[in-house]
């Protein structure tokens, strides 16, 4: 008798283990429908409060729309320091286009470019001076021949040179040319623009003094370019706080 009460006490425990096993995994698929119940939820009302979001606030504008914008505002800028130096100009707006657009590509300051245009032609895109300079930035017809040629910009005459993005584009990329091989220098490089980077490199190599017309030059053209940078920090300024307000 005890050999069958035993099996079935050993019967009755292997079916509450069974009994238990069962009921922790029913408890453990409940828990685990109700997780991923509750990520669907979370996932959906994430969603819906982004869609919300979207709709109340206008969308950000991204970096070439933002960039596009203040290329916008430095032209509107530009234009009107061409129209104060000339109210009657006719190609203000187009001018200042080109010199910002042309100014960003290279990487230079489209004010300190407006300081140099100012300077050679006083805006005129017809000028010539009495050595042949001509332009908005009065490049002679060689080193607007040799810049065109190491640059692979394109001039197919010399007429050209009065086109004003074909002269602003060349005038800036020799900018760019002279502010490396005079070491950063804005004096040295402006000096060589004016003089000729030969006749600098030869008074740098005997130590002798630049000319008078020269030093002129660099001050008329860096005082102009401390002038506007400061009052186009200020029109920045005063829209920011505009915006604030």
């Amino acid at each position: 008798m005890k050999p069958i009460q035993a099996v079935f006490n050993q019967a009755l425990r292997c079916n509450s283990y069974v009994a238990a096993l069962c009921s922790s995994l029913l408890c453990f698929g409940v828990t685990a429908f109700a997780l991923a119940e509750h990520r669907d939820f979370v996932a959906d009302t994430e969603l819906r409060v982004v869609r919300e979001l979207a709709a109340i606030a206008p969308p950000l504008p991204s970096l070439q729309e933002q960039q596009a914008k203040l290329d916008r505002e430095k032209a509107d800028f530009v234009a009107k320091l061409i129209r104060e130096e000339r109210p009657s100009h006719p190609d203000s707006d187009e001018i200042a286009r080109i010199i910002v657009d042309e100014s960003r590509k290279a990487d230079i300051d489209p004010l300190f470019v407006t300081a140099v245009v100012r300077a050679e032609s006083m805006f005129r895109h017809k000028a010539v001076s009495q050595r042949g300079a001509k332009g908005l930035m009065q490049l002679m017809p060689q080193t607007g021949k040799h810049v065109a040629k190491l640059s692979n910009i394109e001039l197919r005459t010399i007429e050209d040179l009065h086109n004003p993005e074909t002269n602003i584009r060349l005038g800036i990329w020799y900018l760019k040319y002279l502010e490396q091989r005079f070491n950063g220098s804005r004096e040295k490089l402006l000096v060589a623009y004016n003089w000729g980077p030969s006749n600098l490199s030869r008074a740098l190599t005997t130590k002798s003094s630049y000319p008078r017309e020269s030093l002129q030059y660099v001050s008329k053209v860096l005082s102009r370019h401390t002038l506007w940078s400061g009052q186009l920090a200020q029109h920045f300024a005063g829209r920011g706080a505009t915006a604030l307000g």
